[in-house]
């Protein structure tokens, strides 16, 4: 686990770190500022129907994706005090993935229970993305997470969490033509020097 000691270079690095972090977080999330360039035109009905969605959905969704990063950094703790008790990846990797399963299966079950369509699958492109899903986002993601909480601890795997908007935000822009605002920019900056302050700090 952790230790604060403020009178170290290393700790005053990851402090400082992790709030820059959070800040820019917070401007890339909430601050828009000034337009610097325009956005490219948008392929497909897609894209335009969702950029056009009820404003509140975006806002639901915000604060869903708040609830799943505190419970992903609570994840990230958790799985070191685990660990440090029950040293095996292979079994805790087993078992956190039993566990999702039964979670994803409960909330799909409360979220499709009067579509019972949307359980069958209706092209081998679904079941290919179902699988991948399951063998790397689920499995392999889970045991490269718990490897690094063993070696590095969990602020070192949560402080990859914000550094998600920055490569969000890059590839808005090549695959979507996003429009690049100041806010954005100083924001992802923000991320990426707060993140590297912490890589420095626990190096």
């Amino acid at each position: 686990m952790e230790v604060l000691d403020l009178r170290k270079k290393s700790s005053q690095a990851k402090s400082v770190g992790t709030i820059i972090s959070i800040a820019g977080a917070l401007i890339v999330t909430l601050y828009k500022g000034v337009r610097l360039t325009s956005a490219s035109p948008l392929p497909g009905k897609f894209l335009d129907q969702l950029l056009l969605s009820i404003q509140s959905k975006w806002v639901i969704a915000g604060f869903i994706l708040l609830l799943q990063s505190f419970s992903l950094v609570l994840t990230f703790v958790v799985q070191a005090w685990v660990m440090r008790e029950y040293f095996a990846e292979l079994m805790a990797t087993v078992f956190c993935c039993i566990s999702v399963t039964i979670i994803s299966a409960i909330v799909a079950l409360i979220a499709e229970r009067s579509n019972p369509d949307a359980w069958q699958i209706k092209s081998n492109i679904e079941l290919i993305a179902i699988g991948f899903n399951a063998v790397f986002v689920v499995a392999f993601r889970k045991a490269v997470h718990l490897w690094a909480v063993c070696k590095k601890g969990p602020i070192y795997l949560a402080m990859f969490k914000p550094l998600r908007l920055v490569i969000a935000f890059i590839f808005g822009i090549i695959f979507l033509g996003e429009t690049i605002y100041l806010g954005r920019v100083i924001g992802g900056a923000s991320v990426s020097g707060g993140f590297y302050a912490v890589i420095w700090g626990k190096a």
